[in-house]
């Protein structure tokens, strides 16, 4: 057999098997086609849900019940109309500020009306209002409306600017050191001084004593409550003009 015809042969072989191998090559294409679109879908989707979902489910239905259980025992229970403690403190308070500011203001009304009704005609200046007694060294004397020397050369002056005896504020008297007040050092703390006039008897006791210069003006401020000073010239034996004043400053304690 020559060369030629061993070719030709070959030919004719493969000429006869190529449908063959077209259908082959077709389906191994088909094959791998199938291949990569099968590895490269996607995942199919669950439909269960989450655990964390699942579990807020879970809660929120447990919540729900509880709720409806506190529902249930608030209808079930009796109301409670109890303010909280702050509340109620708050409440508290705010009664106690307003019973404190009705009492002063009755206070007020009554010492106001007091004051009025006290001495329904006002002293003149020169007039004696009634007498200043001072038991711890036994004596008594008479009281004129006005400080001028007129006055204190009557007996006790009282300071005309100031309340009367009795009256709530601070009532001034003053006198001479070598006359009616000569004997005033020797009263001492806690001592009753005890003022008589038209409206009564006011029973002071003393609670300070003390000293101070001539211009001092401080004595004769006005006072929350009834007061009682007495003031005369210091030093009690002093030649001339006396550089200070000796004052003594007492409560009222009684009235009659």
């Amino acid at each position: 057999m020559n060369k030629n015809s061993f070719l030709k042969r070959i030919l004719k072989t493969v000429h006869k098997l190529s449908p063959g191998f077209l259908i082959l090559g077709i389906c191994l294409i088909a094959w791998a086609s199938y291949q990569i679109y099968t590895q490269s879908a996607p995942a199919p989707v669950s439909v269960e849900q989450p655990a964390e979902e699942s579990g807020l489910t879970a809660d929120t239905s447990a919540s729900a019940e509880i709720e409806k259980r506190e529902e249930t025992q608030t209808a079930a229970s009796p109301t409670d109309t109890t303010a909280p403690p702050d509340v109620q403190n708050e409440k508290e308070t705010v009664k106690e500020a307003q019973a404190q500011t009705e009492t002063k203001t009755e206070t007020s009304k009554q010492n106001s009306i007091s004051d009025e009704t006290l001495y329904p005609v006002r002293p003149k200046v020169g007039g004696n209002i009634g007498n200043l007694t001072m038991p711890a060294i036994d004596q008594t004397l008479p009281i004129i409306h006005g400080t001028d020397e007129d006055e204190l050369s009557k007996g006790i002056g009282h300071f005309a600017g100031s309340v009367l005896p009795g009256e709530n504020d601070n009532s001034v008297l003053s006198g001479h050191r070598d006359t009616v007040f000569k004997e005033l050092g020797q009263l001492e703390i806690n001592d009753e001084l005890i003022v008589e006039t038209s409206a009564g008897t006011f029973t002071y006791e003393i609670r300070e004593i003390k000293i101070v210069p001539s211009d001092d003006k401080t004595i004769i401020t006005p006072s929350a409550s009834p007061v009682l000073t007495v003031t005369t010239c210091y030093p009690f034996n002093f030649i001339g003009s006396a550089p200070d004043r000796y004052i003594l400053i007492a409560d009222l304690v009684r009235s009659e």
